[in-house]
C-alpha cells in the first residue's frame, strides 16, 4: 500500500496507513461482491486511484464532501482517513453497501464519515443537502453529462465537482458542455491520475452559479433524455 501511494506522491502517516490497510482487509473479506478486482490490485486501483484526487490540490483539510455512488466506500473512506478534519458524506442507493460502510467506520473508528442511503437526485433536492458541500466526488458512476446533473446541485457556489474517469475524459467533457452550463458549472480541468499502467483522469468542474431549481430531474429523464 505505502509503495503504491508513494508512486503518486501520497505519504500517509503510520496511523493513516494502518487504517487504509485495515479498510482494505474489510473489503477483501466482505461476504458479498463489492468489487470485481483481485485483492492484490486494491492498493493501486482502489486506494491510490481514490487518493489521486489529493494531487489536484482541491481537497482541503476542513472540506464538507459528498461522495455520490460511493459503492464500498471509494473514494470517500480513503480520503476521510487522509483528511480527518473534513466531513465526508457517502451516498449510495444500495442498502447492503451502506450497511458495509456503517460497519467499516465503526470498526475502524472513522468519525468523520456519514453514510447516506438513497438516490442522488432526491438528496440533491433536499434543502438540507442542496448547495451545502465544498466538493462533490464520483468514481465510475455514470457518463459526465449525467454526473453533472446529479452533482452540481449539491455544491456551494465556488465549490468543485471531481469525477474520476478512465480514457476518453476529453470526449466526455465535450459531450457534457451543455449540462455543465445549465447546472451552473464554470472552469473545467482534466488531471491525469498518474497511476502506473492505468489511463485514469480526474475531471474537475467549478460551480460558478446556482443550479436551477428544476434540476436534477427524475432519474428516468436523466437516463433516457440526458442533457446533450
Amino acid at each position: 500500500m505505502r509503495r503504491e501511494l508513494q508512486k503518486i506522491n501520497i505519504y500517509p502517516s503510520d496511523e493513516q496507513l494502518e487504517k487504509l490497510e485495515a479498510f482494505s482487509r474489510l473489503v477483501v473479506t466482505a461476504d458479498f461482491n463489492l468489487t470485481a478486482l483481485k485483492p492484490e490490485e486494491y492498493a493501486k486501483k482502489h486506494f491510490a486511484d481514490s487518493l489521486s484526487a489529493i494531487n489536484t490540490g482541491l481537497i482541503q483539510t476542513d472540506d464538507k464532501v459528498i461522495d455520490i455512488g460511493t459503492g464500498a466506500g471509494f473514494p470517500g473512506i480513503p480520503l476521510a482517513i487522509m483528511f480527518p478534519g473534513g466531513s465526508f458524506f457517502l451516498l449510495d442507493g444500495t442498502k447492503k453497501r451502506v450497511s458495509f460502510i456503517e460497519k467499516a467506520i465503526l470498526e475502524l473508528e472513522i468519525k468523520n464519515v456519514m453514510p447516506l442511503c438513497g438516490r442522488a437526485e432526491c438528496f440533491s433536492r433536499d434543502p438540507i443537502y442542496r448547495a451545502s458541500f465544498d466538493k462533490a466526488l464520483s468514481r465510475a458512476v455514470a457518463p459526465l453529462n449525467v454526473l453533472v446533473e446529479l452533482s452540481l446541485g449539491f455544491l456551494k457556489e465556488g465549490g468543485w465537482m471531481l469525477a474520476y474517469k478512465g480514457k476518453g475524459a476529453e470526449e466526455e467533457v465535450d459531450l457534457a458542455k451543455k449540462a455543465i452550463a445549465l447546472m451552473g458549472g464554470g472552469t473545467v480541468n482534466i488531471h491525469p491520475a498518474r497511476l502506473e499502467g492505468c489511463d485514469h483522469h480526474i475531471i474537475t468542474i467549478q460551480k460558478k452559479a446556482k443550479t436551477p431549481l428544476q434540476y436534477p430531474r427524475a432519474f428516468s429523464l436523466i437516463k433516457n433524455k440526458p442533457l446533450l
